[in-house]
């Protein structure tokens, strides 16, 4: 599995990107990002950084095999939505959905939490997950932008990925896929604390809801407590804002990065 996109491919714009943290976030989250800048691996380093032997899931080239058919039907639902309403869905990659699908399966997570539902991508790979597990839940937290909402200002203009009129969040999942998952439809800021004290503990999150530096810096740090001791802390669109990189800074979290998906695990120790 090939990532389709990397941050050191586009040096200028991610420099320039990075002077405007300087200004617009301050100092601490920029020198939070100089000093803890994710480490890039590719998706077996990944999974071997999880302490996943890979050796002995050799079971998973077949299975991976087995998620074309599911692949297929995302992308031609994917494209259905371009056709209708001319917008981007807003959804990760090919690859990412596969390495949400991957981690899903050699973690065994009992509790996965995701906040970001839109469409319903991210979803649909970590239920499938789940599901070819025989056990875990997934609980989803979704601000939802209809088509016509009203709710549109609050998004940056990067982020405005409706749900046409007549669908509901994570109208793609699959209804065979639906019976490990758990939807809370409202504001993150109003549900997420309340969910995770319910929870107790969680093994594995995903944070690909509002990307903004305030919003994703709150949710990690309102969510960290809660990880498992081998849990995983996953976030899409990380390099948006330095929040991921200053949350790790804080909390001496070693931090890695794999198709653009941003990684914080304690099982990452001997990473620096």
């Amino acid at each position: 599995m090939n990532c389709s996109t990397n941050l050191e491919d586009v040096p200028r714009a991610s420099r320039k990107l990075r002077a405007d943290w300087l200004f617009i976030y301050g100092l601490r989250p920029w020198y939070a990002w100089l000093r803890r800048a994710p480490q890039e691996l590719k998706p077996d380093q990944l999974l071997r950084a999880l302490r996943y032997d890979l050796d002995q899931n050799t079971s998973l080239e077949t299975e991976l095999k087995e998620l074309e058919d599911l692949i297929a039907y995302v992308a031609s639902k994917i494209n259905e939505y371009v056709r209708i309403t001319h917008l981007s869905p807003g959804a990760p990659s090919r690859n990412q959905a596969i390495l949400l699908y991957i981690i899903t399966r050699l973690h065994r997570p009992k509790i996965v939490v995701e906040t970001g539902v839109a469409q319903g991508v991210s979803t649909t790979f970590l239920l499938r997950g789940l599901h070819d597990n025989k056990e875990g839940r997934l609980f989803s937290i979704d601000l939802p932008l209809f088509e016509g909402g009203s709710n549109k200002s609050r998004l940056p203009p990067d982020e405005t990925f409706p749900i046409p009129k007549g669908l509901q969040p994570g109208w793609i999942v699959p209804d065979d896929l639906r019976d490990r998952w758990g939807l809370l439809q409202g504001d993150c800021k109003n549900l997420l604390v309340p969910l995770l004290d319910r929870l107790g503990s969680v093994d594995l999150f995903l944070q690909d809801d509002l990307h903004t530096y305030k919003h994703m810096l709150w949710e990690f740090r309102m969510t960290w407590p809660h990880i498992s001791k081998e849990g995983i802390l996953l976030s899409h669109d990380w390099e948006k804002n330095p929040a991921f990189c200053q949350f790790a800074w804080e909390n001496a979290l070693p931090l890695v990065k794999c198709c653009r998906i941003a990684c914080i695990s304690r099982l990452f120790a001997g990473i620096e």
